[in-house]
């Protein structure tokens, strides 16, 4: 594993506050049987004397793919249904704060790298071209593999509140789509995600996506040792 892909965000905090992204070390004396160990450093220039605490949270991994690829990444897609005509088990989904839901639907599916096949929009539960309900369907080739991906906390919503006796002429053009190959960062913190957030929120407050330590705690300048006879 490229341990540099995993971003940490790293704040010291006491009479000083300092706060910044730990730089990954990789100890190669440790590397066995292809496994790799790494430790991350935040260097910082404390002046002032007391007592500091650390904390440290995981953000993302690989957060410079966004940077070098220098626009969004795209899937191709299409309102010809021949896109997703190879896989007819599909499943839908009602998504949370999905603002644009196609660039979402692209990411999410292309995420799901080896189950998901295809995607379109709209969900047929909410077609209208400016239904404020909006969500993905996920197109697979084997139906062993998509049942998780169901959200069960929303399921209730989709049946009471479903338009699918919609007009045709208030109905929104299907758009079809694959998911891209692309390398593309993935925001690692809890509490946030337009996928599920309902469903997975952060399970113990924010300590989800936080480093552990034996102990946070530490005085500057260190003291100094005591000389035994």
């Amino acid at each position: 594993i490229d341990c540099s892909k995993i971003l940490l965000w790293v704040r010291v905090n006491g009479p000083e506050i300092f706060a910044g992204h730990a730089n990954a070390i990789t100890n190669k004396s440790t590397q066995t049987n292809n496994a790799t160990k790494c430790y991350w450093e935040f260097e910082f220039d404390a002046k002032k004397s007391g007592s500091y605490s650390v904390d440290a949270k995981v953000i993302s991994w690989n957060p410079k793919a966004s940077m070098k690829s220098k626009a969004p990444v795209g899937c191709e897609s299409s309102q010809n249904s021949s896109l997703v005509d190879l896989f007819p088990i599909h499943e839908s989904f009602f998504g949370f704060k999905m603002f644009n839901n196609g660039p979402m639907c692209c990411e999410i599916c292309s995420r799901l790298a080896g189950h998901c096949k295809g995607w379109s929009i709209p969900i047929p539960a909410y077609p209208g071209i400016k239904s404020i309900r909006v969500g993905c369907v996920l197109y697979f080739a084997d139906a062993s593999v998509y049942s998780s991906f169901k959200s069960t906390m929303l399921n209730d919503v989709l049946i009471n509140e479903s338009k699918f006796d919609l007009p045709e002429n208030e109905r929104a053009e299907v758009t079809y789509g694959l998911p891209h190959n692309q390398p593309t960062t993935y925001f690692l913190g809890c509490g946030w995600s337009y996928w599920f957030s309902l469903d997975f929120p952060c399970l113990s407050g924010d300590l989800d996506d936080h480093v552990f330590f034996l102990d946070n705690i530490f005085t500057f300048p260190l003291p100094e040792e005591k000389e035994y006879m």
